[in-house]
């Protein structure tokens, strides 16, 4: 969920605009809009942050339960393929 905060008429401050991402453990993060900033640019630096941490993977990754069994097939399946692409990128080294 992405909230604003409260938007001042006349432009936004340090104190009344904020940007704010529930991250998945619960705790919440959120950037400050600055007085010469935009709301457009704000929202792309709260976007690359988000991006930089890791907290939408992390949440698509939570949405559903992953069982045990699932997870561990997920993880050799990933051991797998990085494997294959370390083996093709040694045989066209030579």
């Amino acid at each position: 969920m992405i909230r604003a905060g409260r938007v001042d008429p006349y432009g936004p401050t340090l104190q009344t605009t904020t940007i704010t991402f529930l991250e998945v453990s619960g705790t919440l993060t959120g950037v400050k809009v600055r007085d010469d900033e935009s709301f457009e640019k704000a929202l792309r630096r709260f976007n690359k942050f988000c991006e930089k941490t890791g907290i939408l993977s992390d949440y698509k990754r939570n949405q559903h339960y992953e069982k045990p069994s699932e997870i561990r097939k997920r993880k050799a399946a990933a051991a797998r393929r990085k494997a294959r692409r370390a083996r093709l990128l040694e045989e066209r080294r030579g």
